[in-house]
């Protein structure tokens, strides 16, 4: 999946505006090598989101808990919440700049 220039620059100025206390942010081109090379990687996995009946019930609460009743309440809030309460037990996931999970999938050990 390969992304436009503007695409790219949407989704850099929202890394940049997201680094947090002392994170520095690397450079448009590192970084758009960088996250292209992961989003080819990500996109031949397949979506747990799209999956959920293979999920733990523990994981399901989570997403029912940071995405309203039906889990498609999203906030970019709520999806950072949910991501920080995912990761500790293995899972991780991408959104998008209109808060849409995406991408759902086991941390690699």
């Amino acid at each position: 999946m390969k992304l436009s220039k503007n695409e790219l620059n949407d989704h850099y100025e929202f890394y940049v505006d997201n680094c947090t206390g002392d994170e520095i942010p690397i450079s448009f081109e590192e970084w758009a090598s960088e996250y292209q090379n992961d989003l080819e990687a990500i996109m031949g996995e397949d979506d747990l989101f799209e999956q959920q009946s293979t999920l733990p019930t523990k994981v399901l609460h989570l997403i029912a808990k940071h995405g309203g009743e039906h889990g498609d309440d999203f906030s970019i809030q709520s999806c950072r919440s949910l991501a920080a309460a995912l990761r500790p037990i293995g899972y991780v996931f991408d959104y998008s700049l209109d808060a849409v999970p995406y991408q759902l999938r086991r941390l690699k050990a």
